[in-house]
């Protein structure tokens, strides 16, 4: 399953994949420290709502690895676009 941000100008600033059901169980295999030995460490990691989200910078885009804070699981992927999802009047 996905997910589409979509802006002021119908413009795209974030895409979110929670993979299907089968897909969705292999990303609750992955742990937060599998991710991390993996990619290294992210470029910051935020809090929101009980998740955790490791964010790694590619370009002006941001990777974001989301997972509840409980079980340091991934639950959904994240492709966002800081400069897509500003305001219009900030461009």
């Amino acid at each position: 399953m996905s997910a589409f941000g979509i802006g002021r100008g119908e413009v795209v600033y974030d895409i979110r994949y929670f993979g299907s059901h089968d897909e969705n169980q292999a990303f609750n295999n992955i742990s937060f420290t599998e991710i991390k030995r993996t990619l290294g460490n992210p470029n910051s990691v935020k809090t929101n709502s009980g998740d955790d989200i490791l964010i790694y910078k590619l370009g002006d885009y941001e990777l974001k690895l989301v997972g509840p804070h409980k079980t340091q699981r991934l639950d959904h992927v994240s492709i966002y676009s800081p400069k897509a999802a500003a305001s219009m009047a900030d461009r």
